[in-house]
């Protein structure tokens, strides 16, 4: 008991500091490839973005939106090259790259098996490079630079209510903003367009005046409310607001 006690206790900030956890270290593996591979590729811009990448799924990176995108397209790209018999004999099947294919890749560029590579390339780098040269040509749709092609720019938030999904015209009532949003399925603060965090919070027994509540929407039902999109800020931007009820209102 009295070693449990000497332990430090970890507080709400320290708790919430942890949600928010926009840190890419799984990513962070992959970065060195893709920088070789794009200067390989003579991308010569795209590649100073990924040595500058910041380490984070930040909103302002463009770097962290190169080493994903890489790190994806390598994934899938092994994967059709994998399948490529299966392919041709099933044609009609939906062919899909699985979730955790991403360490199966990650082995095959370990590895470099040359009989799996395909025959279109004389070598994994050459190979390596072809996708890193098919990621810098291929912007996602809101973008029109790379340098400009931050990871906020396509990691924005689709929070939206069901009625304004069958009368679009209703959107900019019902819906939420669409706001950038640091963090990736690879990070401790998971969030994606459509996927994240429905609730954050901590809250100590005896201290509750210390714990903090976060939603990404208000408590209000009424779109018309001052409260339908109270408390949506501090969920984006990570402020704490209080758990603990206020005067109410």
């Amino acid at each position: 008991r009295a070693r449990l006690e000497a332990l430090p206790k970890a507080t709400p900030a320290d708790l919430l500091a942890i949600q928010l956890d926009d840190r890419a270290d799984y990513l962070a593996n992959w970065q060195p490839l893709a920088l070789a591979a794009l200067q390989r590729a003579g991308l010569e811009q795209a590649a100073a973005l990924v040595a500058r990448w910041s380490g984070r799924a930040a909103v302002d990176d463009a770097g962290y939106r190169l080493v994903r995108q890489f790190e994806r397209r390598v994934a899938d790209r092994a994967f059709t090259m994998l399948t490529v018999e299966a392919r041709a004999r099933w044609p009609d099947f939906r062919w899909r790259t699985p979730q955790r294919f991403t360490e199966v890749a990650w082995r095959l560029l370990r590895e470099r098996p040359a009989h799996l590579l395909d025959p279109r390339f004389a070598g994994w780098d050459a190979w390596l490079a072809d996708v890193a040269t098919e990621i810098v040509a291929d912007l996602p749709e809101p973008c029109t630079d790379l340098e400009g092609c931050r990871w906020g720019e396509v990691n924005r938030a689709s929070i939206r209510h069901p009625i304004s999904e069958a009368v679009p015209f209703l959107a900019r009532f019902l819906d939420m903003p669409a706001d950038a949003l640091p963090g990736d399925w690879s990070t401790p603060r998971v969030q994606s367009s459509r996927f994240g965090a429905s609730q954050r919070f901590a809250v100590s027994p005896g201290r509750e005046d210390e714990g903090y509540f976060h939603m990404p929407g208000g408590q209000s039902g009424h779109p018309l409310s001052p409260f339908y999109r109270a408390g949506h800020d501090a969920w984006v931007n990570g402020e704490a607001t209080p758990f603990l009820p206020g005067v109410p209102k």
